[in-house]
């Protein structure tokens, strides 16, 4: 369990109450850390990669973590995302570049990574993460 830092003397109620939130998120749950160390607002999602032997395309990454969290982190930021909303976020995106390209020919979506460019993902922006996670979690409130 986290404890919290309930004894400085501003703090306020909002802040206390998020500090539960965190840790009741955190107690038992799993986290996925990923870091870039590209000094730029984009993270590369691992999604796929080519097999060494077979060279066949098997899923990888994020479509398989067991964890229930992803912690992607830069050097100067941290961010904490349920798995499960970033899975959402990335499907919206390839969908949005089916839209632009129905056949799918040129997979502009994806990106080669590591490993010899035999890893693909795809490339999210602090924007794109912080927009997506207040428009799903403000629908739920309303």
């Amino acid at each position: 369990m986290i404890t919290t830092n309930n004894t400085f003397s501003h703090d306020l109620a909002i802040g206390q109450g998020m500090e539960n939130t965190l840790s009741e998120h955190l107690t038992d749950s799993t986290i996925e850390v990923k870091f870039d160390m590209y000094l730029n607002d984009r993270f590369f999602i691992e999604m796929f990669r080519k097999d060494f032997r077979t060279e066949a395309i098997v899923k990888t990454g994020l479509w398989t973590t067991k964890a229930t969290h992803y912690a992607l982190c830069k050097s100067y930021i941290k961010i904490i995302i349920e798995t499960s909303d970033l899975k959402k976020l990335v499907k919206e995106k390839v969908k949005k570049f089916k839209e632009l390209d129905p056949n799918f020919k040129n997979r502009q979506a994806f990106k080669c990574g590591g490993d010899g460019n035999r890893t693909f993902g795809i490339l999210v922006t602090l924007t794109e993460l912080t927009q997506y996670l207040v428009n799903i979690h403000t629908q739920t409130l309303n």
